[in-house]
């Protein structure tokens, strides 16, 4: 299974809709798209077991991305925008 994998699993089983990414609780870092398709195996928390991680909505961004997410408030619910800046 791939972290690719592993997030739409997850997405699935809670009923989510839309892209979702997954961050690593032990590092604070979201898994690039690079690291998206690679196997969980090949990641020491997921080979250790007891992964800490959380399921956030979002596209995986490529290494050299800033990606960005702004929460706009209004009365009752609030919107989210994604923003992704190329950073070379």
């Amino acid at each position: 299974m791939t972290v690719r994998d592993l997030a739409k699993m997850l997405a699935k089983q809670f009923g989510l809709k839309g892209p979702r990414v997954i961050r690593n609780l032990e590092r604070g870092t979201v898994y690039s798209s690079e690291d998206a398709d690679m196997l969980l195996k090949s990641f020491s928390q997921f080979q250790e077991g007891g992964a800490r991680i959380t399921l956030e909505s979002g596209e995986f961004c490529s290494i050299n991305e800033i990606a960005l997410k702004v929460y706009l408030y209004g009365a009752e619910e609030y919107e989210l925008k994604h923003f992704k800046f190329n950073n070379q």
